[in-house]
């Protein structure tokens, strides 16, 4: 990864499904100009969290079937970043706090984990929002009253 991380012009990798783990989420977040990194089924943790939050130039964060976890949301310090894919990760509810921060998010994945009503209040300062996944969530009509101030284009639900 470190070859891949001192390309100067690279600005997206895709590396889903490979066997990228914490030590080279550690060198990519050395890659200067990159603004869209997925990275769905690799082999991260919330560890990896602490170099990939830091990349000022990211926009797109995709961390789909990842061993994350509430605490590690919170590594996220980019500003800047406007799209958040973290289904399947392991976090919940308490995650809502640290999300609430990235105030620039439009589109956020929270698909297929233990995220709710209480997590839904918590990220209703997100004033972006524009698309929002919650298929297979604990999420109700109550928790989405929550949400009824923002300009949300998208809601996925379905079970």
């Amino acid at each position: 990864m470190a070859t891949v991380a001192a390309l100067p012009a690279l600005t997206m990798l895709d590396a889903r499904s490979t066997d990228i783990n914490d030590d080279g989420a550690k060198l990519l977040g050395r890659a200067k100009n990159l603004q869209t990194l997925s990275l769905p089924q690799v082999h991260i943790t919330g560890k990896a969290l602490k170099d990939l939050g830091l990349m000022q130039s990211l926009r797109v964060l995709d961390l789909y079937s990842n061993a994350l976890d509430d605490r590690s949301i919170g590594y996220l310090k980019n500003r800047n970043l406007n799209d958040l894919r973290i289904g399947t990760t392991g976090i919940t509810n308490r995650a809502g706090a640290q999300l609430s921060k990235l105030t620039s998010l439009t589109k956020l994945y929270l698909s297929d984990n233990a995220f709710g009503d209480s997590g839904l209040a918590k990220i209703a300062k997100l004033s972006h929002l524009s698309l929002l996944a919650l298929h297979g969530t604990a999420v109700t009509d109550a928790g989405i009253k929550h949400l009824e101030h923002l300009p949300i284009a998208r809601l996925d639900l379905r079970n």
